[in-house]
């Protein structure tokens, strides 16, 4: 994102608090309702392999820290949002890692 965007997005948050609250309260709803799968997940994430080799070889930059990605996008779908506000984040990212 760039500083002109963050900025203006900044902002707005600033200006209207109730929107930056209600994004909030819908994260939170949407993380307790998923709950036991993201527990799941963060067993995988502890494991030796998951986490610690992970940030190893990210350390190292090592082209293997991409094994990564699969927890992340499993959390990040867990979590998305199912309506337009979050599609603006997954368009930006992926055109960044086209």
């Amino acid at each position: 994102m760039n500083k002109d965007r963050a900025l203006k997005k900044a902002i707005a948050l600033a200006r209207a608090p109730e929107l930056h609250q209600q994004r909030m309260d819908a994260l939170l709803a949407r993380i307790k309702q998923r709950l036991p799968e993201l527990e799941k997940l963060l067993v995988k994430i502890e494991d030796q392999w998951g986490e610690e080799d992970g940030v190893y070889r990210l350390y190292h930059q090592s082209y293997k820290v991409f094994g990564l990605q699969k927890f992340v996008k499993t959390a990040q779908l867990a979590t998305k949002e199912d309506n337009r506000v979050g599609q603006g984040f997954e368009s930006r990212r992926t055109k960044s890692h086209c």
